[in-house]
């Protein structure tokens, strides 16, 4: 069967939702070496379980990172280039949609934390992403 899909993804979020899904869809369609990025151990564990389960024949990295933290981002891009050769597709799908708060109950602790996860988390990913895939050939 010829994929339309090829080389090494790393997708954050991977432990649940979207993420967890885009990782599914990569590996039914011909990406064979994902890097499962979730700050949630457990959730990380299951996903990669269901994977192997239907795809045996994937590589599976799996690292729990908080994606607001700088050095773990980067460390965890380093991590996948050198088990995979390179990185060749980045998926940001960490993020939260917590507390349900209506604006004005909603504290500038909660909404900062929300901000630094759902924008900073995906800056932090994509730059590290980025400067790994200039330094590779294509």
């Amino acid at each position: 069967m010829a994929y339309l899909l090829h080389g090494t993804a790393f997708i954050t979020g991977a432990g649940s939702g979207i993420g967890a899904g885009v990782a599914r869809t990569f590996s039914q369609n011909g990406i064979s070496k994902l890097a499962l990025i979730d700050i949630n151990p457990s959730s990380l564990q299951k996903a990669s379980e269901s994977l192997r389960q239907r795809s045996p024949d994937v590589e599976l990295l799996t690292a729990a990172v908080d994606v607001t933290n700088e050095a773990h981002v980067d460390n965890a891009v380093q991590k996948a280039a050198t088990k995979f050769g390179r990185v060749d597709i980045g998926v940001n799908c960490a993020g939260v949609c917590d507390p349900k708060e209506p604006t004005d109950r909603l504290s500038l602790k909660d909404w900062q934390r929300t901000i630094n996860i759902n924008q900073t988390g995906v800056w932090l990913s994509q730059r590290a992403l980025i400067r790994q895939m200039l330094t590779q050939t294509y």
